[in-house]
């Protein structure tokens, strides 16, 4: 058993308690601790304050003197530091070093000590930093405050400030207040244009004594992001065009987007949009750079001008982000990666039967295959071995144009021949090499010349069943029938007839298979046959069919219990009977057929009922032994059936004794059981039989009869047959009712009942049984059948066929049993007046019903024929309207069917079209059809000779002429004259067909060069404008106007530095240019274009692009690197390269190339320099000590102007070291 949690929310408070953890910390400015005192100072004397602060509540500070000069002591609570002696040397240097402790904490929580510096006399303004760095983005309005200094005059006079470059000069780029120390800009930065860092000197001077101090200020000029990515190139061309199986992920090109900007905002991200074929590529970003990578297969065959076209963006990583984008422009070439295609890859071709091969052999098809590598190919069959083969008998196939020709005998017998065929290409497109086959079937049909109607071979023992009440859909039959065809002419197609008459339609067929199903649930109580007609149809033409009449018996089921023909049976009965005296009869019926309504009666033991006993099989009733003070017998019959399971019924009898005075009925003559016969015609009051009884009660005569109706038609029930007149008191006649057939039923069964009339006593009665059987008269008509719902007997005759050809054979069907009566014999009824007498053409049988042939006949002259057959039976009719025998008429449409005697004609000996030369693979661009007077001719039609290279081919049905190899105008045919060929199975023709490939600017011009390069180009030479170089393009469509107009594109074009005559293709510099950063680079690029017919809206672009090599001049001064302009030396010894400064150049090679000196050097005691520089080869100088050593005590900071320099140009700078 699983845990059962519950959970539950409670809120809880949390004090959290202070912990007294935090140090103090001085907050003294400026935080190098520094003060002065005069040479005799009153004792005690305030000389500097100590302050520091503690974050955590309830803290005590306390302020101590931990080291130092005995002249001074600290107070301990205030901070207050105070001489402790009045004499002191007067510029001499004190130091004390203090510290700030918080006593409240266990043990105090202890700050930093601090060194104080207490100088006896006066110093020069004390900066509160050392140094100051500030930030200024670029484009600040002019007076925008970059920051602030301050000095502390330790005599406590007003401070003057001023502000001077590292070559003590006025700033043009920043202002510094005098008084509040602000520092300001004077003009808008550009940090594309101007310099990054600015390296300044900010000055202190006291009012009064004029003394002075200097600190350094370094303005760093901050990049924002205003300058987007840019891509020299409007369109890159990779120079080499890329197999289109190159694997996916692979680099094959890298684009790079300059960005003036600085930090992230120069950093570049590349990406390809989707538009164009993006989907097929993907970037990877590597040192800001593109690297370019298939991301998906590409396809020669896909791209008309082979060719992909994809944007590249570059983003770069500022905020807002700046995008840049370019196309890149990639040519794909082909690889034999594509097998041929047959057309269609299942074949299905018909020949006649009887086709002779000829001496050459009888052409068949054409084999059709298009590569959409642009291969030529090749065609075998494909033999039981998978071997290629150009013979499998009784055909061969040409390997070079794909005819196959019937070259032997065909198998009659055979409804088809399957041919598997190999297509080959040569790699012809990609340089040999890899060869690649496809493969199909070509089905050849072999066709009927003549064509059999179908037949049922045992529709006369067809006799199916269906259990009654079987759901919808249940198996019934399959119904078959054969064709002595092949191919369409012996697929059989089935459907149901049902007469218009039919009540009911409860069956359905497949059309294929000839299963037949239920629609309905069906009752045998109701009907136990139904009549069925099926139609077998084959695929011909015309389609012949032949039909097949059969019962569908319904059969039983024991879903019907016993109905007794009374709710309760009565009668009196003499009590002086003798026993074995038949008392009364009871009588049930059951619905069901067979032992399903065979019935067994018995007697129910009830106190009276051991007087009775019962025929079990007739429902009897008679006395079993003699009576003895019975007033009245009350009992219980039980009907039961013999089905499974059984179903039964039970009825009451009730029986009066009464004396020897009261008795029933006695009939005349017993005519219990009689059958009486009477003829199936006799009309509605025909009086069948009298019948008489007589009254046994003393007295009384009178008596009542009556017909009692059972529980069917058999019983005089559902609809009655008889009924009963009385003649007079002891008599009636039985009469029928109605009409009777014989062939609906042939015997009744009559239940009569004569009853006494007597007053003040028991009512009693007499029954009997009695039959009426039928006689069976001539009055059926024959009925044809096979009628289709058109109203016609079909049959069909071929053309031009010997005479005694069956042409359908007739049926009619007579419901009388009598031989004589049912026996049909048939016959030509006369044609009408008008009509042309169609018994010179037609005989028929009487005996059989078969119509065959007299003549020949030629469907090109009539196609139908129209024939009246009669059906008469062997007997006079019986129907009094009719002399002779019964006689019906049926009309039979006789179709003469269409043999192959024609040859397919065109209409023309000639035909012409034309073709664009762009047509996709696969277009139509023409439709050829002929006409032939056989009826639905199956027409094939090829390409037999002329067609170059398989550049066409033909949808073999329908004429279609399509596209099958790609055309080209200005390099391939222009004319082509092709031998057109139908074929009807047995007959061909031929026509020309004459193509004209037209031209059409489906070729971009090209470029004499990919690249074109100037070089040697010097930067900032103004002999401009000037020419660079000539471009050229020619147009590979050479029958056409071609006029090429050039232009350029690309960033450098659309800013003014080039142009391009757009006739002569002449290129011409129009600017400066500038080599170095940030606006030069050394090599600029532009695309220049080649339009061809430029006022066309189907004008074509080729591309290429220009190269311009800038040379160097040495036109930029070294710069130097700010971090690097301040160095620490320990005091006291002599030292090497303490500190290196760096100063770059923009320019290149040894125009960069930078040597140091010291311009402006500290000297000693004795005049010698302390310092050196060494140039270094890596553009860095080092500085060192010279063999003087430094001492801080004397001097703690110095300042020197270094000089770095190119040739011929310098820059210096001052720079510090303490």
């Amino acid at each position: 058993m699983s845990e059962i949690r519950a959970t539950d929310l409670i809120a809880v408070r949390l004090n959290i308690e202070n912990r007294n953890d935090e140090v103090p910390v001085f907050v003294n400015q400026p935080t190098k601790f520094l003060t002065t005192i005069s040479q005799n100072p009153a004792l005690n004397s305030k000389v500097f304050e100590l302050n520091a602060v503690d974050a955590d509540p309830n803290s005590l500070v306390r302020y101590y003197k931990i080291g130092g000069d005995d002249e001074f002591a600290v107070q301990e609570t205030t901070g207050i530091v105070s001489n402790t002696v009045t004499a002191l040397n007067s510029g001499q240097e004190y130091e004390i070093l203090v510290q700030a402790q918080d006593i409240s904490a266990s043990p105090p929580q202890v700050s930093e000590s601090k060194n104080l510096r207490i100088f006896v006399g006066e110093l020069p303004p004390q900066f509160f930093e050392e140094s100051y760095t500030m930030d200024c983005p670029e484009d600040a309005n002019s007076g925008y405050s970059v920051g602030t200094v301050r000095a502390k005059s330790f005599q406590g006079q007003s401070i003057m400030y001023s502000l001077k470059t590292d070559t003590n000069q006025d700033s043009a780029e920043f202002y510094l207040h005098p008084t509040d120390g602000i520092v300001s800009t004077k003009k808008v930065l550009d940090y594309e244009r101007d310099p990054h860092t600015y390296n300044l000197r900010v000055i202190a001077q006291e009012g009064l004594s004029g003394k002075t101090s200097t600190a350094s200020l370094v303005v760093n000029l901050l990049d924002r992001n205003d300058n987007k990515p840019i891509f020299s190139l409007a369109e890159y061309i990779v120079p080499t065009p890329l197999a289109e199986n190159t694997p996916v992920g692979q680099s094959f090109f890298e684009v790079a987007a300059q960005d003036a900007d600085s930090g992230t905002n120069m950093q570049i991200t590349y990406s390809i949009q989707n538009a164009l074929d993006g989907s097929y590529f993907s970037v990877s970003t590597e040192n800001n750079r593109g690297i370019l990578r298939i991301a998906k297969a590409l396809d020669y065959e896909n791209k008309t001008d082979h060719t992909y076209r994809f944007i590249v963006q570059a983003t770069d990583h500022g905020a807002p982000a700046q995008t840049g984008t370019t196309v890149v422009r990639l040519r794909v070439s082909n690889v034999n990666d594509e097998p041929p295609q047959l057309i269609p890859n299942t074949l299905y071709v018909s020949v006649n039967e009887d086709s002779v091969p000829g001496p050459d052999g009888k052409l068949v098809t054409v084999l059709q295959a298009r590569d959409p590598d642009n291969d030529g190919i090749t065609f075998a069959f494909k033999d039981q071995n998978g071997n290629p083969t150009n013979q499998i008998m009784p055909f061969r196939l040409d390997d070079n144009t794909g005819n196959i020709r019937l070259v032997g005998p065909i198998d009659a017998n055979r409804a088809n021949y399957i041919l598997n065929v190999i297509a080959t290409d040569d790699g012809a497109c990609c340089g040999g090499g890899t060869r690649l086959t496809s493969e199909g079937v070509v089905i050849v049909e072999i066709l009927d010349v003549v064509n059999s109607k179908p037949d049922f071979p045992d529709c006369a023992s067809m006799n199916p069943s269906i259990v009654e009440s079987a759901p919808p859909s249940t198996f019934v039959y399959q119904v078959r029938a054969q064709d002595a065809d092949s191919g369409s002419n012996g697929l059989i197609k089935y459907s149901l007839l049902w007469a218009p008459q039919a009540r009911i339609r409860p069956f359905s067929i497949d059309q294929t298979s000839g299963n037949m199903t239920t629609t309905e649930m069906l009752d045998r109580e109701q009907y136990k046959t139904v009549s069925v007609t099926v139609k077998a149809e084959d695929s011909g033409n015309p389609p012949l069919a032949a039909f097949c009449s059969f019962q569908v018996t319904i059969t039983d089921i024991n879903d019907n219990s016993p109905v007794f023909d009374k709710g309760e049976y009565t009668t009196a009965l003499s009590e002086d009977k003798d026993v074995g005296y038949n008392v009364i009869r009871v009588r049930a019926t059951d619905k069901d057929s067979a032992v399903n309504s065979q019935l067994k009666y018995r007697i129910i033991p009830s106190p009276t009922s051991a007087f009775f006993q019962i025929n079990e099989d007739s429902g009897v009733i008679s006395l079993a032994r003699a009576l003895s003070q019975v007033q009245e017998a009350v009992f219980t019959v039980e009907a039961m059936d013999q089905g499974t399971p059984q179903r039964g019924e039970n009825v009451t009898v009730r029986i009066s004794i009464t004396d020897q005075s009261n008795t029933p009925p006695e009939w005349v003559e017993n005519i219990d059981g009689r059958t009486y016969r009477i003829m199936e015609n006799e009309t509605a009051d025909h009086i069948v039989t009298t019948i008489s009884a007589r009254n046994t009660i003393e007295g009384q005569t009178g008596l009542s009869f009556r017909i009692i109706d059972g529980g069917n038609e058999f019983q005089n029930g559902v609809r009655r047959s008889f009924y009963e007149r009385p003649v007079d008191e002891t008599s009636f006649e039985v009469l029928t009712y109605r009409a009777l057939d014989y062939e609906n039923l042939q015997r009744y069964e009559l239940k009569v009942q004569a009853s006494n009339k007597a007053q003040n006593r028991l009512t009693l009665y007499k029954e009997a049984i009695i039959y009426v059987e039928l006689i069976d008269v001539n009055d059926e008509i024959p009925q044809f059948e096979d009628i289709d719902t058109s109203g016609y007997i079909l049959g069909s005759v071929p053309e031009n066929e010997q005479t005694n050809w069956q042409v359908v054979t007739v049926q009619a069907v007579d419901a009388d049993t009598i031989p004589d009566y049912k026996r049909v014999r048939y016959s030509f009824a006369p044609p009408e007046p008008n009509e042309e007498d169609y018994r010179t053409k037609f005989a028929i049988d009487s005996s059989t019903g078969t119509i065959t042939s007299r003549v020949s006949f030629d469907r090109e002259e009539r196609r139908t024929y129209f024939v009246t057959v009669a059906a008469e039976d062997s007997a006079p009719s019986a129907r009094k309207s009719v002399n002779g025998p019964n006689r019906a008429v049926a009309t039979v449409k006789i179709i003469v069917t269409d043999k192959n005697d024609n040859t397919p004609m065109f209409a023309k000996a000639r035909y012409n079209t034309s073709v664009f030369e762009d047509a996709e693979i696969g277009e139509v661009i023409f439709q050829l059809t002929a006409s032939d007077a056989d009826e639905d001719g199956s027409l094939s039609y090829f390409i037999s000779a002329g067609n170059i290279d398989g550049a066409f081919g033909v949808t073999p049905d329908t004429g279609e002429i399509i596209v099958q190899r790609r055309l080209d105008f200005d390099r391939g045919t222009r004319h082509y004259n092709l031998t057109y060929r139908v074929d009807d199975g047995l007959h061909s023709n031929t026509t020309i067909l004459e193509i004209i490939v037209k031209d059409v600017n489906d070729n971009a011009p090209e470029f004499s060069q990919g690249t074109y390069e100037a070089r040697d180009i010097m930067e900032n030479d103004n002999n401009v404008p000037r020419d660079l170089l000539r471009v050229s393009a020619t147009d590979p469509d050479t029958s056409r106007n071609n006029t090429i107009r050039y232009s350029l594109d690309g960033q450098f074009a659309r800013d003014g530095y080039f142009n391009v005559d757009p006739i002569t293709g002449q290129v011409r510099l129009l600017k400066p240019l500038d080599r170095d950063p940030p606006e030069g680079r050394p090599i600029w690029e532009v695309n220049v274009l080649a339009v061809d017919e430029p006022s066309s809206p189907n004008a074509l672009t080729g591309y290429a692009e220009i190269k311009v090599y800038v040379l160097d001049q040495n036109d930029n001064a070294p710069v130097f690197v700010p971090e690097r302009l301040k160095g620490t030396v320990m005091e006291g010894e002599i030292v090497s390269n303490f500190m290196t400064v760096v100063a770059t150049d923009k320019d290149a090679e040894n125009n960069a190339l930078v040597t140091y000196s010291i311009l402006q050097n500290s000297v000693g005691a004795n005049g010698q320099n302390l310092f050196s520089i060494q140039s270094s080869g890596t553009n860095k100088g080092g500085i060192s000590t010279l063999t003087t050593t430094l001492d801080r005590e004397v001097q703690s900071q110095y300042e020197l102007v270094v000089q770095a320099q190119d040739n011929p140009s310098d820059g210096s700078q001052s720079l510090s070291c303490e």
